[in-house]
């Protein structure tokens, strides 16, 4: 029994393999949609050529679950039942219909390659009591935000052929260390796959710091001129922390920044005489600490400086 193309079709293009041509898309996500011309026109060795392509490129993309369920069927219709069946049957899919529709071609393809399947099966089965997934490490070493929001994660495994970082490829060095940027929703988890060359692999869920150091102390003035006011503090504890922000104003007018964040542990202010208000010469000045991934701390104590 075969079932419909044109069920798998509607159900694919009601979902998201249709293209707005108004939206832009990536180069490996135009794989995936000339995927979709190519099955719908029934070239079913070109539509699993792309499919591949893109899946290699964009493994946890949101388009991944379509683009196997196609692929599958693209496999089932090419009568290749035993890699339909490799690949349908682990897609995790939502819609009871299509759970039904997929339910139906795994049972026709176990049917039709029961004994390659079984015997493929046992295959991975002993394999996979071989692995050694649980020797398997991974450690963060660094993570910080880059020029364009991005998290930029560094970290360090062993035993592994791949590591992903979020739906990104890391860059491995030849001391397992691996660096990636991904793109991150404050407060939620990344997650870190590394597989090693006996197909074992092993997953862990990294939580980008979203705590706030703490407020930088000891504020002081070193120096003051009439224009220009120098002070210090103390170096905050936090091994993370990037640099400082800051503050200052005449005492009772608007508050200004130092454009600039700092990475010392002393500044300069200068052109202070500008904002001097007849008798009123006196400055406040506070901090705050910043660490690596943007996350402020609360204001410093508040330093008077007046100047001569």
């Amino acid at each position: 029994m075969r079932f419909p193309l044109l069920i798998v079709v509607l159900l694919a293009t009601s979902g998201c393999t249709t293209m707005d041509h108004s939206q832009i898309v990536s180069p490996s996500e135009s794989l995936y949609y000339q995927a979709n011309r190519s099955y719908e026109v029934k070239d079913f060795d070109s539509a699993i050529d792309l499919y591949k392509k893109f899946l290699d490129q964009k493994p946890r993309s949101d388009l991944a679950t379509p683009a196997k369920l196609n692929m599958g069927m693209s496999y089932y219709y090419s009568g290749d039942y035993e890699q339909a069946y490799a690949t349908l049957k682990d897609i995790i899919l939502e819609d009871p219909n299509i759970k039904e529709y997929v339910a139906g071609v795994l049972k026709i393809c176990e049917a039709e390659a029961g004994e390659a399947i079984k015997a493929k099966e046992q295959t991975l089965l002993a394999a996979a009591s071989d692995t050694t997934a649980g020797q398997i490490q991974v450690e963060v070493l660094d993570a910080y935000l880059d020029n364009f929001g991005s998290v930029v994660l560094r970290g360090k495994t062993n035993r592994v052929l791949t590591v992903f970082v979020g739906d990104k490829k890391a860059a491995l060095d030849g001391n397992n260390v691996f660096t990636a940027s991904v793109s991150w929703k404050k407060g939620r988890s990344i997650t870190i796959t590394a597989q090693d060359d006996a197909g074992g692999s092993k997953a862990i869920d990294f939580f980008p710091d979203s705590e706030s150091p703490e407020e930088p102390r000891g504020l002081r003035q070193v120096s003051v001129s009439t224009n220009s006011a120098e002070v210090e503090w103390d170096r905050n504890s936090e091994e993370d922390v990037k640099g400082y922000r800051l503050f200052y104003r005449l005492k009772g007018a608007s508050t200004r920044e130092v454009p600039e964040i700092i990475t010392r542990t002393s500044h300069e202010v200068v052109g202070l005489q500008t904002y001097v208000d007849g008798l009123n010469k006196t400055f406040q000045f506070y901090l705050r600490a910043v660490d690596k991934m943007n996350n402020e701390s609360s204001d410093s104590d508040i330093l008077e400086v007046t100047l001569p």
